[in-house]
């Protein structure tokens, strides 16, 4: 939510008290749900070690919540780099530099993500690298 609180931002507009209390709320309802997911398993159905492969990677199934804050976040964070593209093709922007910077990061961050939720990794999840090649 920050980051499209953000990218409103840097194209000179605002977001109102109400909208920033929607965002900040659908995230701790997030954080509500992993944290009580012992109760319920909407988030992670199942959890465990694959037998075979014990130093492996974690047997993980998603609930729906999981799929639905995915869609949700996915969407803020699409709908912020949208909103970057005005002021990154604003002529003479001495901020351009920055920006692409910006962009390329979340493009590498949300592609890393996918891969790993979408089951491509070859065994290991690549989301961590791209949070480490995005710093």
């Amino acid at each position: 939510p920050a980051w499209w609180v953000f990218a409103l931002r840097v194209n000179g507009r605002r977001c109102d008290r109400a909208a920033i209390a929607f965002l900040a709320t659908m995230s701790a309802l997030v954080v509500a749900f992993v944290w009580l997911n012992g109760w319920h398993g909407l988030i992670w159905t199942k959890v465990e070690l694959d037998p075979a492969h014990p130093y492996g990677p974690m047997l993980i199934e998603h609930g729906p919540i999981f799929w639905v804050s995915v869609g949700y976040f996915y969407s803020l964070l699409l709908a912020g780099m949208v909103l970057f593209v005005p002021a990154l093709l604003r002529p003479r922007n001495p901020c351009r530099p920055q920006l692409v910077v910006l962009l390329v990061c979340a493009a590498i961050a949300l592609a890393c993500n996918f891969v790993g939720l979408a089951g491509f990794e070859p065994g290991v999840n690549p989301t961590p690298l791209g949070f480490i090649l995005v710093g």
